[in-house]
């Protein structure tokens, strides 16, 4: 009878607490489906100690983890199920969406395709069809991408050297100096032949390093003496979080004359945007770094640049416009290059049509003022000067690969030491091939 008695108490208190854990996953449930994810997982939480193996309640559990942003937990609720019941469908489905949150992409294909392979119903289905899609689409994202271009650019250029059209210049020392035509302005044919190549190889969701190699070659067919190529190099870390974008490269760039080496610039450079919405986006850019000159170190300077921007798609339009403003100094390194030094400041406003299909026009307007830090010890005179450009040109894709652009420039550089006043105007029709 004693035993009995014992028996029937147990038995009792075993389905009291069955009752319970029964009504503490039914008020997970009520409270997920009212839309307080954060209060069925605190619940959850509360009774974890209690009603942990229970499948009904680490089926509520799970998905109240889930539904709180906890994937972590959902995975060992959900898991716990599926060791006690296997065909648990539902709990597979929701436990393959975890290992989704958590970034394990294999193991949440492996539970989607053992969802998929049961035969659910056609809305199971799509949703499982569209995570795995979205799976693939991720997998491709993080690995190692490299894109890059070449391109064929011929067209003419008024005065390759950039150089003053008058025939004399007045020197203080020494008067009215004649100049040949080596020093005036030469109009001449050319052709840019650039390639570029970029390579980005994520870290994670937010991070990423990158690294890309510019070749740039400008060939003139008369005047070779103004020949001008360069590589440049720039490898760097990027992040990324939801709407703000961080870059912090370090480039390094030669610059070629006639063959010989002419420039050398090294520099670090930070540069962020963040989109203010769909329509709107801010950016901020800056650079430290050197110019050096390998045959005339009077013309070595150290760099220092900041500035920013703002860039807007009008409403209802296919119109971007883009704006910029900046400051720099150009400090002098040697103590007699006082001269070469300088302060400058500028800013530029592009924009483009993209309501044609295939065919984008654009234009774009940069004006630069610069204020030289010493007299010029030849001209007796500090050197400033106004640099503006105008752009205008027209790109046009008939493939998804190629694009063929025509652009025309027009320079004017405004100068208070007549040597260095110049006008310039070129025309080019280019052929580009990018290729992912």
């Amino acid at each position: 009878m004693f035993k009995r008695s014992i028996g029937i108490v147990l038995l009792s208190a075993w389905l009291a607490q069955t009752a319970y854990a029964g009504a503490i996953d039914e008020e997970i449930q009520r409270q997920l489906r009212l839309g307080q994810p954060q209060a069925a997982w605190t619940l959850a939480q509360q009774h974890l100690s209690d009603s942990a193996g229970e499948p009904a309640f680490d089926f509520a559990a799970g998905l109240a983890a889930l539904e709180a942003g906890q994937p972590q937990h959902a995975v060992m609720a959900l898991e716990r199920v599926l060791l006690v019941q296997p065909s648990h469908h539902r709990a597979r489905l929701e436990l393959a969406r975890a290992y989704y949150q958590l970034g394990d992409y294999a193991a949440a294909r492996r539970e989607f395709q053992a969802v998929d392979a049961i035969g659910p119903p056609p809305n199971v289905r799509r949703r499982v069809e569209s995570f795995l899609a979205e799976i693939q689409q991720r997998e491709d994202a993080a690995r190692t991408q490299v894109t890059g271009y070449v391109e064929l650019r011929p067209g003419w250029d008024s005065n390759v050297s950039s150089a003053t059209a008058d025939s004399s210049v007045d020197i203080p020392a020494f008067g009215v100096v004649s100049l040949d035509a080596d020093s005036r302005a030469r109009s001449d044919r050319f052709l840019d032949k650039n390639a570029g190549v970029t390579l980005v190889r994520p870290l994670d969701k937010r991070r990423a390093l990158f690294a890309d190699v510019a070749y740039r070659d400008r060939e003139n067919v008369e005047t070779q003496l103004y020949d001008t190529r360069s590589i440049g190099v720039s490898a760097g870390m990027a992040w990324s979080h939801e709407t703000d974008r961080l870059r912090l490269p370090v480039q390094y760039q030669v610059l070629y004359l006639a063959n010989a080496e002419f420039r050398r610039m090294a520099t670090l450079g930070v540069e962020w945007s963040r989109d203010l919405d769909a329509r709107n986006q801010l950016l901020a850019f800056g650079q430290l770094g050197a110019i050096r000159y390998p045959d005339d170190a009077t013309r070595d300077v150290n760099l220092l640049l900041g500035g920013g921007g703002w860039n807007h798609r009008y409403a209802g339009l296919p119109l971007l416009l883009t704006t910029n403003a900046y400051l720099g100094d150009e400090s002098a390194r040697a103590s007699g290059g006082d001269a070469n030094g300088r302060t400058y400041y500028g800013a530029r406003l592009g924009t483009q049509w993209t309501g044609i299909p295939m065919h984008t026009p654009y234009a774009s307007l940069n004006w630069q003022h610069s204020g030289y830090a010493a007299s010029n010890s030849v001209f007796v005179r500090t050197r400033s000067e106004n640099f503006a450009e105008l752009r205008l040109g027209w790109g046009w894709q008939p493939q998804r690969n190629w694009n063929v652009t025509a652009e025309a420039s027009l320079v004017d550089n405004g100068a208070n030491i007549a040597l260095y006043d110049y006008t310039r105007r070129q025309y080019a029709v280019g052929v580009r091939y990018q290729f992912d």
